[in-house]
Parts: structure tokens; sequence; C-alpha cells
């Protein structure tokens, strides 16, 4: 079989620990102290961020994917010199002896310790999320790898992607389900599928959506991004049936197929193929207006109301110029009011007969939800009625700058002392911790004190060893990173689709 990529390196690993780093990171090594044998270093959100916590989430996957077992060999060694001899124009930048002894004396593995609140957690802003510290047998191994753990930093910093979309997706379904408990009867049940992810098309590639993906399903089990589901069972050993749903829906290039005159035809024939269940279909590839009144009321009115499921319109674009989500959102919701009819629930507010309803994704951003279901309750119809969904106001919209995310080292080891070290900037949102850390539960606030604080000394450290040695340590799983977020109801999920 002829391999379908022609170029030399076909068959290179990119999947190199040695090469996943910054560039500058292999300059460091001739930098520090002599004397120097450990490095301990920590994960945090910084004050300024855009949210007061992040949702820790993808720490387990980057050390499964990257770190566990033999992950440093020969051959990748030999890359990694021929590599950095090219790039730095020199062969005396990189310095080979760290990984050679990892070779050598530790079998391929890592011999590093991360600790970590759980996953799921929501971690106040300006409190260690993990820490990473080098290990070794003697005192002459620590020195050659007290390295690893600045090597580490840039890959295990890539943790900032899932934990700002986990923390995206928790923040916005927390307020639907705060409007949810005054305007709906059975808000448990509403807030499972009311809020949507629609965002693989707009992600930077697989791996984004897929660890993007599974860190919104913390918050929701609506999804259109597929591949969030076998990530979360593979990594986080998450169930198949519990894990996220969808359903039928169009899009333009159907709903165009036969032209504007067959528009209606095509309504039938996707009622035809789905006489059962919910299906999505995109109202405004013409006339929304038409369409709800004329091929929704007039043409399948009946069949609408016979069918055993729910006929759920979409819109794709405002109806004219400046014209608002929140105000499409409810004329469409009184139309269908107005044609199928609606009862008021034990909270005074109007729901939609069940055999129709509304979902909207056009571009949306946090405010534009709130927006729609303020507008809904403002007149005094449920959010029950409407479910949103967002693309790249997820997946994208955001940075590491997001959440300030920063990885800096607070204690480094010298001559079998521990020192202080941290940085003090102008800019003082930057200013880094020092010493060792653990995190306690002060007040029931996640904080976090140093080590050998005697203040501190009776409280437990919920850092918790997830990797030591080259070993994972602790699995988690994905339904325990759900009760960690808080957001859905594990068991209650179980019940329905377990």
């Amino acid at each position: 079989m002829v391999n379908s990529n022609p170029f030399k390196h076909s068959n290179l690993d990119l999947n190199n620990v040695i090469t996943l780093s910054d560039s500058y990171k292999d300059s460091q090594p001739n930098m520090r102290p002599e004397g120097t044998t450990g490095v301990y270093s920590y994960y945090e959100s910084r004050a300024g961020s855009k949210y007061p916590f992040t949702v820790i989430t993808g720490l387990q996957y980057l050390m499964i994917e990257f770190l566990c077992g033999e992950v440093v060999t020969q051959e990748k060694l030999d890359f990694a010199v021929e590599l950095n001899t090219s790039h730095f124009l020199s062969d005396v930048v990189f310095d080979k002896t760290i990984w050679q002894n990892v070779i050598d004396n530790h079998e391929g593995k890592l011999p590093v310790r991360i600790r970590s609140l759980p996953e799921g957690t929501r971690v106040p802003v300006g409190c260690v999320m993990f820490d990473i510290e080098n290990l070794g047998e003697t005192e002459e191994d620590r020195s050659k790898l007290k390295d690893l753990v600045n090597h580490l930093e840039t890959l295990l910093m890539w943790i900032w992607h899932p934990s700002v979309m986990a923390t995206k997706a928790v923040t916005i379904v927390e307020r639907i389900k705060g409007l949810l408990k005054i305007c709906c009867d059975d808000p448990v049940t509403a807030s499972l599928f009311l809020y949507h992810d629609f965002g693989m098309r707009g992600a930077t590639g697989f791996e984004a959506a897929a660890k993007g993906g599974c860190a919104a399903l913390l918050a929701t089990m609506g999804t259109d991004t597929k591949v969030a589901i076998p990530f979360a069972m593979k990594y986080y050993g998450a169930n198949l049936k519990t894990t996220a749903k969808s359903i039928p829906a169009s899009e333009h290039s159907v709903m165009s197929a036969r032209g504007q005159l067959g528009e209606s035809d095509v309504v039938g024939e996707i009622l035809t193929a789905y006489p059962t269940g919910i299906v999505s279909i995109v109202g405004d590839t013409y006339n929304i207006g038409n369409f709800i009144f004329g091929i929704m009321g007039r043409d399948y009115y009946d069949t609408i109301i016979n069918r055993d499921g729910k006929f759920v319109v979409r819109p794709d674009s405002p109806r004219f110029d400046d014209d608002t989500p929140e105000d499409q959102v409810l004329w469409i919701v009184e139309s269908l009011g107005e044609i199928f009819g609606y009862t008021i629930n034990s909270k005074g507010y109007k729901v939609l007969n069940p055999k129709v309803g509304t979902i909207y994704g056009d571009g949306l951003k946090e405010f534009n939800i709130e927006d729609i279901y303020d507008k809904l309750i403002d007149n005094r119809w449920s959010i029950e009625n409407c479910a949103v969904g967002q693309g790249g106001g997820l997946h994208q919209d955001h940075s590491r700058d997001t959440q300030r995310a920063a990885i800096k080292s607070s204690a480094q080891e010298r001559n079998g002392k521990w020192y202080d070290v941290f940085k003090d900037p102008l800019d003082k949102s930057k200013r880094s911790k020092a010493g060792k850390l653990k995190v306690i539960s002060l007040s029931g606030v996640l904080t976090t004190v140093r080590q050998n604080d005697p203040k501190f000394s009776g409280y437990e450290d919920l850092l918790k060893v997830v990797f030591e040695n080259g070993e994972l340590v602790n699995p988690i799983t994905f339904d325990e990173m759900r009760d960690n977020a808080g957001v859905l109801d594990t068991k209650f999920i179980a019940g329905l689709f377990g």
C-alpha cells in the first residue's frame, strides 16, 4: 500500500514530550544557580480573570496522552538533538543529559509529581489548581532532572482551553437554571438540554473540538460536537448512554434542495422520515414568517398536532436590519402560541403546546442568551420554550488570558535547602506566590496557603497526587467531574438514560 503522505518524514512521531515545549525552555538548564536540585511550580488563574472562578478540567487527558508510561525514548531524543541543533544554529543550547538520564535511569518515565484539585471543581481566581515538582533518587539525579518542571510547563498550560470552556458553559447553564426555577415547573429536566454545543466546525481542529466539547458537557447534555463523547469515554471513563444527546436536524442545503416553491415538500419529507420524536428544522432559508404561518400553521398543522414528538423551528439569521435575537425569539414563541396554543403553568408562565418549540443559535454571545431569556420572562413566557446554542461563541471568543492562566515557580531547592522564589513586577496582578503551597477549605472557600504555615497545620491539603514517576494516580471519572461542577445531577441522568 502506498503511503498517502509522500513526504520523507511522514512517520515522524509528533507526540514527543522532548520537543513539546517553547523553544526558549531548552536554553534554560544552564541558567540556574549552581547546586539547584529541585523546582516546584503551581498553576492558577490570576487576578483580573473574566470569571470569578475557573472549572479545572483537562489535566487527566494531558497526563494520559503525553506523560504516562515510557514517553522518552532514544529515537525521540536523537530527533530532538537533530531538531534543536538546526533550530538554534548551535549544538550547545539543548541539554540532552536531562533526557538521557530519564532513559538510562528512569526507564523513559518522567520522574515528576503532580498534585491537583479534583477536576470539575470551581476554583476561585488566585487559588492554586495543581502543582508540579521534579523527583529523583539521589541529589545528583535530582540535579539532572530539575529542568523537567519548567519544560513541562508549556504542555501543561494547555489545560487553559478546556478549563475556560467548562467555566463558560457552567456559568451560562447556572444562569439558565436560576431562571428555570422562576418560570418552569420541571427545571431539572429542562436544564439538561436548554444549552447546546454547536461548535465542532468552529473549533480549531480535532483535539480542540474533542477536549473543549467534553469540557462543555460538564454543564449540559446537549451537543453536536459528537467527538466529545468518545473523548470523554477514553480519558474519563464516561458512560456512552449518559454523556450527551442530540436530535435530527435539517440545514439550508436540505431546505433549499427543491427551491423556494418546494420548501414545504421538503418539510413533509422530513416529517415522513421522522414520524416520532424531536426534530429540528431550519425555518429561514427563505422567509421564516411564511415558514411558521404557512408551512407549519397551514400545510402541516394537523401532522404536527397529531405527531408523537416535537417540531422545533430554528432561525439562522435576523429577520431584518436591527432585528435582535431576543425580539425574534419572542416573536417566534408568540407566533407558535397563536397557532398551536399554550398553557399557563403553576408559576404563572406560558408554556407552548409540547408539539412545538424553537431553538436559537446564530452567533450568540453570553449577553444574547441572557437577553433572550429575560425577554421571554418579561413577557410571561417560560424559558423552556426556547433552547439556545453556541458554536464559535463557546469554542472560540476566548484565550489563555480570559482566565489569566499562569504556571509559576514558587520554590527551588539548592544544596539541600528550599528557597522561596517569586516575581513582583510593577503590575501587581502578576505578582506570583512564594514557597511550597497547599490548598485548604477555609470557611468553605478554597484558599491557598504555605505548606509550612503553622496557622494551617491542622487543615487537610486538598491537592492530591494525580501523577508520579510516569504513572497516573487516583484517576477521576466523567461523572465525578460533573458532580464536582455542580450543574447536572448525574443520578437523575442515569435514571433517565442509564
